[in-house]
């Protein structure tokens, strides 16, 4: 009769954590988010100042100067759209059982 009683002892489950007691992932915290956020923009501006002091792209400046932002605008969010797509497919085509993050970084590594 003790062995029913030892395996009641052994599989007794933890308390569950209240709702919203877990915290965010490392990648989201605020000093991480912010770090990821002052490289984006350094690279941003890198590619500003290249293009701007750059010999050579006086004419890529010229048509950019002539160019419509929505139209540029445009151009950007389709090829966003064209990233996350191939990553849905990605996952869809390889391995279903893969994590988004891990999906998202097989698919945009270069």
């Amino acid at each position: 009769m003790s062995a029913p009683a030892d395996r009641r002892r052994t599989l007794r489950a933890e308390p569950l954590a209240p709702p919203g007691a877990d915290s965010l992932p490392d990648e989201f915290t605020p000093r991480r988010l912010a770090r990821r956020l002052a490289w984006a923009a350094a690279l941003l501006a890198i590619v500003v100042l290249v293009a701007v002091l750059a010999p050579g792209l006086g004419e890529v400046r010229d048509r950019l100067a002539e160019a419509s932002p929505g139209w540029l605008a445009l151009g950007v969010v389709f090829e966003a759209l064209s990233c996350l797509s191939y990553v849905l497919m990605f996952r869809a085509v390889f391995c279903r059982r893969l994590s988004w993050r891990t999906s998202m970084e097989i698919g945009w590594m270069p």
